[in-house]
């Protein structure tokens, strides 16, 4: 057996290392388990980048006019042509229309609920449900978040208006988390079941 020592250094920073850790990608993009980007875990803009820069493309530069229409999609906000969100109905679903759709779910689950006195079944299958999210919800640390919080502030399913303010206040917490406006949780039977006194929602 040869005593000589090998002349190869180790190998560092192996492409699956590098994967694990993140790096190579940028600000706002999240690394899934199997080191590709997570699109559940990130913005659309984010991971889009990614893929400009995987094949040699430069990132456009997103306009004023184009953040807008993504922030306030929700509100029926357009631009000429289809809107943002609509262009790229057909792909996987990034963090902020998961998100939007989740908490549609929720909000209206919550206005539907029974006002007074939910039967034993309807409470435990809302709470099941919720809890079910902290541990199911495809954006892993969106998921952990509402574990915390659910351990903090147990959701109120004794009746309709605990359920509605409850749900209000958890999308607030994450609403301030994110540098958003908190929404007044006066209004969420309006919002989510009545429709606003303008009748713009009739």
């Amino acid at each position: 057996m040869s005593t000589t020592p090998s002349t190869s250094s180790p190998k560092t920073n192996s492409q699956d290392d590098v994967k694990k850790r993140g790096e190579g990608t940028i600000p706002g993009m999240t690394i899934g388990p199997d080191g590709k980007p997570c699109k559940a875990c990130s913005g659309f803009q984010a991971w889009t980048k990614q893929t400009k820069r995987q094949i040699g493309g430069a990132p456009k530069q997103a306009g004023k006019n184009e953040e807008a229409t993504m922030e306030k999609v929700d509100s029926g906000s357009t631009s000429s042509g289809r809107t943002i969100v609509e262009e790229h109905a057909d792909c996987p679903a990034d963090s902020h229309r998961l998100g939007r759709h989740t908490w549609t779910l929720l909000h209206t689950i919550g206005s539907y609920y029974p006002v007074e006195k939910p039967s034993q079944i309807h409470q435990e299958s809302t709470l099941q449900l919720i809890k079910s999210l902290s541990i199911i919800y495809p954006c892993q640390p969106c998921a952990s978040h509402l574990q915390d919080y659910l351990a903090r502030f147990p959701p109120r399913i004794e009746n309709r208006s605990k359920l509605e303010r409850w749900l209000c206040e958890a999308h607030n917490d994450v609403n301030v988390r994110l540098g958003k406006e908190v929404f007044d949780c006066s209004s969420v039977s309006k919002r989510w079941r009545y429709g606003w006194d303008d009748g713009h929602c009739d």
